[in-house]
């Protein structure tokens, strides 16, 4: 579904004048950002997986002394493998705490550990010059802008279940604020969008560990 389709296709199911399409245009976008980034599960403690249309790798620098060096600016989850220029693999730790524990002495030499920290990278050891490092990962979807803009790092078959019920997910929770009893409509698209993001588990599929909600936190 292209951005007109699925906009009217939400038109039709809200039938209210004050969500114009530039409102609905906006939840849209904020669904495929938060699908691609990964949203929880139901009934279980991770989170759904990489889009696989969004996998890039992009080259940066490291910066001479600093230890870090921020990410590419469309990075947005998973990165999964960083190479030096030899074409080496250099291991990514999960644990930026752990990172720091384990490397807290910052000597100069070539990179052999990294951990992401936010929008940054940070390496072990720090080259005394600039050297190139691919790094792999996940980039942020397009915002979609065009009537003939079409969200297709999401499954097509999964448009209707995942960006649909979203947006009338949001929508009828502000329409029914205040009602008494139970939220219907908010309850049936908020259903939706649920089994959508199970159907997205079993067609993409989990590649290696699956992504908890709470991998944040540090173990030492």
């Amino acid at each position: 579904m292209n951005l007109s389709e699925l906009v009217e296709a939400i038109e039709n199911v809200v039938q209210d004048s004050d969500f114009t399409s530039t409102i609905i245009t906006s939840l849209i976008n904020e669904a495929v950002l938060k699908i691609a980034t990964g949203d929880v599960l139901p009934g279980k403690y991770q989170v759904s997986p990489p889009l696989p249309d969004l996998y890039v790798k992009a080259d940066v620098l490291t910066v001479i002394d600093a230890g870090f060096l921020s990410l590419p600016a469309d990075y947005n989850r998973t990165m999964f493998m960083v190479v030096d220029a030899n074409g080496d693999a250099i291991r990514v730790q999960d644990s930026f705490k752990k990172f720091l524990v384990d490397n807290s002495d910052e000597s100069s030499g070539g990179v052999f550990v990294c951990a992401i920290n936010g929008s940054r990278l940070h390496y072990r050891d720090i080259p005394t010059a600039a050297t190139a490092l691919t790094v792999h990962y996940y980039q942020t979807p397009e915002t979609l802008v065009s009537v003939s803009d079409t969200p297709s790092c999401i499954p097509a078959i999964l448009h209707r279940k995942l960006i649909v019920g979203y947006v009338c997910r949001e929508i009828f929770n502000k329409i029914e604020d205040g009602i008494e009893g139970q939220k219907i409509n908010t309850n049936y698209y908020a259903t939706e969008y649920a089994g959508g993001l199970l159907d997205l588990e079993k067609i993409v599929g989990i590649d290696g560990s699956p992504d908890y909600y709470d991998n944040q936190t540090d173990y030492c």
